[in-house]
């Protein structure tokens, strides 16, 4: 992967010599990247040990840490090797950054995901792999921003969905065949109450397919802060991590309040520099 030289000037004083540690990095926007195929996010081998530091790719930003779990690193990705579901399998994000503020009127998730197809055995209930997020459960209000899977008690995995600053989950079940056919994909959650006050349109993408679309026309504005903290994986007793070899990277979230970047081209860059770096 490529090390982008770094200056302590501002992006925005013109004086055009700024370089981010990576191309998505749109500050002040970008509140937090992981990719664990640069070595400024983590520079040991495979495994990743537990507990072992990740580095927000955001300058200035801190560390978030592998759980108990030591992790297999494979093509830039941390691998879910548990033969069954698991709520003690996870990673730890610094909430200060991997979560979307109360201010936030317009927000852009996004992580790289490698499913398999089948092996997901017989859970003894549905259970719903968080793959990247920040929530309690997958109700609507206790959500600041996720991204999951669904896999039935026969051992199906019959969706992804996402949702963020408090939206209903928006589902990309439509591109299941896509999301699994062996390679790695870019799912991206764009929630925009922006545009319009009142309203907050909710879209799902998979690579740079635009999905589904969910429309609250009586939107609050109020970004739910659930006691759970930002996670990759399990919160212990309630939230089930990935298992089965499920694989996840570059997971991004961007609070675009007040900018004018457009969505679709962040998640152009983004399905792109995955091709390049996870390879």
């Amino acid at each position: 992967m490529t090390v982008f030289l770094q200056s302590d000037e501002s992006p925005l004083s013109g004086g055009g010599n700024y370089f981010e540690n990576d191309e998505i990095i749109k500050r002040p926007y970008t509140l937090g990247l992981l990719d664990f195929s640069h070595e400024l996010c983590y520079a040991g081998q495979s495994p990743v040990p537990a507990y072992a530091a990740l580095n927000n790719l955001v300058k200035g930003g801190t560390a978030a840490n592998n759980g108990p779990v030591a992790r297999v690193l494979e093509s830039g990705m941390l691998k879910f090797t548990g033969a069954a579901p698991d709520v003690s399998d996870y990673v730890t994000l610094p909430e200060s950054e991997f979560s979307l503020p109360a201010t936030c009127k317009r927000a852009l998730v996004s992580v790289a995901l490698a499913l398999p197809a089948t092996g997901y055995g017989t859970p003894a209930a549905t259970r719903y792999p968080m793959f990247f997020g920040r929530m309690n459960n997958t109700a609507a209000a206790n959500i600041n921003f996720a991204i999951w899977g669904i896999v039935s008690t026969d051992g199906v995995l019959t969706s992804v969905q996402g949702a963020a600053l408090g939206s209903v989950a928006v589902s990309a079940t439509a591109q299941l065949a896509t999301l699994t056919d062996g390679g790695t994909h870019i799912v991206s959650v764009y929630a925009d109450g922006e545009t319009t006050p009142g309203v907050l349109t909710t879209r799902i993408y998979v690579d740079n397919t635009l999905v589904a679309t969910a429309t609250n026309s009586a939107w609050d504005g109020v970004v739910p802060q659930p006691s759970n903290q930002p996670r990759i994986g399990s919160y212990p007793a309630t939230i089930h991590g990935p298992w089965n070899g499920m694989k996840v990277g570059r997971p991004l979230i961007m609070d675009l309040t007040g900018s004018s970047l457009i969505a679709a081209d962040i998640i152009s860059q983004q399905v792109a520099l995955a091709a390049e770096y996870l390879g």
